[in-house]
């Protein structure tokens, strides 16, 4: 499914001319989703938008962290068919497409109607966060809800197979199916499965992955001769998600169950699969770099007037994976407790998260993490709010004392904002304040402990009609255990002005933040001007300057940004 970038442009500019020629050929009756006279149907509508975007830019002094020029068009059309079928397009081509690890350039059909939807080309579907989540899928798919039923099925590739000294990778590709009764806003069951594949050959990604046969010993897996190699892998996740609610919808409960398979290197040898039934082996072969565990999230929650509560548990083994994710923390088991409370001008939040590893004793420490929040909100009057928040974060193993951790992390702060209700210029102003305290109990590491303070004071000035301004000071005040105290300070003015019967508007920042040793200069402007009612142009100049009087490289970085949207 590659695509050169002349063949992208044709493709695009293709359904431009079809998706225009439906809209301009239509009788002036056609857009109330009725048939001509032949019978054929007609579209009853189309909108969108279609836009270029450019960027340069430039750094001296420092190893570039941007291409030096980057363009992209994107064309994000909506036709909708006699009122009930609505397809969206979306187009994205890029200059970045084959340069980067993986492809930019997005092309998306999407046909949607009352009890379904189709997906062909670049595109993201959440199934549920232990299966698939969060990553774009390059293929097709297909999700049906008449009534109280769901299915759906998708399939298509999540990386294309790349071969540089920097970055290597297989061609991985998915497919993944669920099946699913109840409401979408009541209770209902769904199962999923998902399955990941990585295909291609040992020449696609490079001399450094080494085939080593497993069929003697796991650990001599090309993971673990060389951390950084690359090897074929292969999943299957089965998960069971329900969401049930109670008491008028006050109350629900939901849950998932997930269970995983995953080869880390497909070329080692098969697995005895004599007890395995033949539907499993079918989508996936145990192999002696194989492994499989399993994932537990539930979740339960009331909503009454004034009060919310909840309570959940999560356990994920530690030989869990899923490669539909684009991350996962395996290894941990999790109890979290939240409740909230609101009446008039105050409200009160609580939450803890008590976490462990170690869940099946492979390690030799057990580590125990462990996070308290306490955020309050009160308005004494009515142009006064006030904030107080306190957390705490722990950290604690149960190791010997020359291996122990022990760690504390206090933070606590405050936020006053005062409304000027009075006042011609000064609309309001607010000040912050957060202190911040870490330390460690074992005495090996107490040289770890420090305290931070952060002040920060800013006003909003309405300077003029349609120019408002807003400066800002902050302190940031950090006293280690051992060393002198190190103050940074921060100074910003940010801007906002509107002009030409405010077809044109302005935002502006510059400031300055200053260390002992170092100093940075930032600079940003962007202008938007509305060249006409659905037609948009924007530009954008940043700057960067740092100096220092370390060893550290010093740099200036200019980005310049221009961008033409039009809306149709």
């Amino acid at each position: 499914m590659k695509r050169s970038l002349p063949q992208c442009a044709v493709t695009i500019l293709t359904v431009v001319l079809i998706a225009s020629g439906m809209v301009w050929g239509q009788s002036p009756g056609a857009s109330d989703g009725t048939n001509d006279e032949s019978g054929s149907a007609k579209i009853s509508g189309i909108s969108g938008e279609i836009g270029i975007f450019g960027e340069l830019y430039s750094i001296t002094g420092r190893d570039a962290r941007r291409p030096s020029s980057t363009g992209r068009l994107f064309f994000r059309p909506t036709l909708t068919v006699l009122n009930s079928i609505v397809i969206d397009f979306n187009f994205i081509l890029s200059t970045e497409g084959s340069s980067s690890r993986q492809d930019i350039n997005q092309f998306d059909l999407n046909p949607k109607w009352s009890w379904g939807e189709l997906h062909a080309g670049d595109f993201t579907h959440n199934y549920t966060p232990l299966t698939l989540s969060g990553i774009k899928i390059r293929g097709g798919g297909i999700i049906l809800h008449p009534g109280n039923v769901r299915v759906s099925f998708l399939s298509g590739i999540t990386r294309r197979s790349v071969s540089s000294r920097e970055n290597r990778s297989y061609k991985r590709v998915v497919t993944a199916g669920s099946f699913g009764v109840g409401s979408r806003d009541g209770s209902s069951v769904d199962l999923t499965v998902f399955t990941a594949c990585d295909r291609g050959g040992l020449e696609d990604i490079g001399p450094d992955s080494v085939f080593v046969d497993t069929t003697v010993d796991v650990s001599l897996a090309d993971s673990m001769i060389n951390p950084r190699a690359v090897t074929p892998q292969e999943n299957l996740v089965i998960s069971l998600h329900s969401h049930i609610v109670f008491f008028d919808r006050k109350a629900s409960l939901t849950s998932e169950v997930s269970g995983c398979a995953i080869t880390r290197d497909r070329r080692s040898s098969e697995h005895d699969t004599e007890d395995i039934p033949d539907f499993v082996t079918s989508i996936f072969i145990p192999r002696i770099s194989s492994s499989a565990d399993f994932a537990i999230h539930t979740k339960a929650e009331t909503n009454l007037s004034n009060v919310k509560a909840e309570l959940g548990y999560e356990y994920i083994g530690p030989g869990y994976v899923s490669l539909g994710l684009t991350g996962l923390n395996n290894d941990r088991r999790n109890i979290r407790t939240g409740l909230s409370y609101r009446r008039n001008r105050y409200s009160f939040r609580f939450i803890s998260i008590l976490s462990k590893d170690n869940l099946l004793d492979q390690k030799s420490y057990t580590t125990n993490r462990n996070r308290f929040g306490i955020t309050a909100t009160v308005r004494p009057a009515r142009a006064w709010n006030c904030l107080i928040a306190v957390n705490l974060a722990t950290q604690k193993n149960d190791a010997p004392e020359s291996q122990l951790t022990d760690y504390r992390n206090w933070i606590v702060r405050t936020s006053q904002t005062l409304a000027i209700r009075n006042s011609r210029y000064i609309r309001n102003a607010a000040v912050d304040y957060t202190l911040q305290t870490a330390d460690e109990a074992n005495p090996a590491r107490q040289n770890a402990e420090i305290t931070s303070h952060a002040i920060g004071i800013r006003s909003l000035i309405n300077a003029a009609d349609g120019l408002d301004i807003t400066p800002s000071v902050r302190f940031n005040i950090v006293k280690p255990a051992i060393g002198s105290q190190r103050t940074t300070t921060t100074y910003a003015v940010n801007t906002r002005i509107m002009l030409l019967q405010n077809k044109l508007q302005n935002s502006g920042m510059l400031s300055l933040t200053r260390s002992p040793q170092t100093s940075t200069v930032q600079f940003n402007m962007k202008s938007i001007y509305q060249l006409a009612e659905n037609c948009r142009l924007s530009g954008e100049i940043g700057t960067n300057f740092y100096r220092t009087s370390t060893t550290d490289t010093e740099f200036d970085e200019l980005t310049f940004r221009v961008n033409l949207t039009r809306t149709f």
